[in-house]
């Protein structure tokens, strides 16, 4: 079972949590360098980002990335493609 943080004992005027992570530094550097170039805060870049990466992942978000996709191209499998597929799917049990 998840363990949730016991909301009676956070004490704040904001949903803001506080929390320390680990970063390569290759990649601190990069993230240093980004946020100071983009005039924004390292939280405000981490943010953004985790809340990007999280958008871009749940399940739904993919399946109507790839139904928008598909709206506007063609998915029409090769013919000899096709056929292939058929031939060895032939003899399975479905």
């Amino acid at each position: 079972m998840r363990k949730t943080l016991d909301k009676s004992y956070t004490f704040s005027h904001t949903n803001i949590m506080k929390t320390a992570i680990y970063i390569d530094q290759d990649l601190l550097d990069a993230a240093e360098n980004f946020s100071y170039a983009a005039e924004m805060s390292r939280s405000k870049l981490y943010c953004t980002a985790i809340s990007e990466y999280i958008q871009n992942h749940e399940p739904d978000n993919i399946t109507e990335r790839l139904n928008s996709y598909y709206r506007n191209h063609e998915s029409r499998l090769d013919d000899d493609l096709k056929e292939a597929t058929y031939r060895l799917l032939d003899g399975e049990d479905w």
